[in-house]
C-alpha cells in the first residue's frame, strides 16, 4: 500500500494475500470476506486504527 493512502477493502485483501502468499490457484480458498472479519475484529478492539477507514470504503 501507497504511505498515507488507506486502500479499499479490495485493496487491503490483494495486500493481504500477497504477504501470505497465496497463489493465484488459492485465492479461492481466501475470499475477500476473510479480510472484512478480520478488519471488524481489529476495529472493535482498536488495534487497527485505519480499520473502520478501509470497511467504510468497500
Amino acid at each position: 500500500m501507497q504511505e498515507g493512502k488507506v486502500p479499499n477493502l479490495e485493496e487491503f485483501h490483494s495486500g493481504l494475500c500477497n504477504v501470505l502468499g497465496v497463489t493465484q490457484n488459492e485465492k479461492e480458498e481466501y475470499p475477500i470476506e476473510i479480510s472484512k472479519q478480520l478488519l471488524q475484529k481489529y476495529d472493535k478492539i482498536g488495534e487497527f486504527p485505519v480499520a473502520k477507514e478501509i470497511l467504510s470504503k468497500s
